[in-house]
């Protein structure tokens, strides 16, 4: 016989798959804005791996967007339900980084990059989570 999940574990997946949603989005937004303030160049691959070797800052707003994305991720989904445990936040950011290699596979990154990408995005989705379970903590100590 199937069993289903609780309410309150479907409730958990939902903030969980919200938050993934929103980091995607603000990761997606801030990148567009990045390649606004630093354009790369069209046409062949070699073109594009010399901006990025070139331009370190637009490898920083990169990282930057990334963060943000995670934090957000981490902190929607426990803003939304409470109950949420941090394993939670810690599946949204692997989720994250499987997504970010769809990036680091589509041109020639530097080696600093990809690995400092790739250590952004659990600290960054815990550092979300625990940031709004503090708050929500400071709101409970004071009633």
């Amino acid at each position: 016989m199937i069993s289903f999940p609780s309410d309150k574990t479907m409730w958990k997946i939902a903030s969980a798959g919200f938050g993934l949603i929103c980091g995607v989005a603000i990761i997606a937004l801030m990148n567009q804005l990045n390649y606004l303030f630093y354009p790369v160049p069209e046409g062949r691959p070699e073109d594009l791996a010399m901006t990025y070797f070139a331009n370190p800052l637009l490898l920083a707003g990169k990282l930057i967007s990334i963060a943000a994305g995670c934090f957000f991720a981490g902190a929607i989904s426990r803003l939304l339900h409470p109950g949420i445990e941090m394993v939670y936040a810690i599946t949204i950011a692997i989720v994250l980084m499987i997504l970010g290699f769809a990036d680091l596979f589509t041109a020639e990154y530097p080696v600093w990059y990809w690995v400092v990408s790739l250590l952004v995005y659990v600290p960054a989705s815990i550092a979300g989570f625990l940031f709004i379970e503090r708050i929500h903590y400071q709101q409970t100590e004071k009633t």
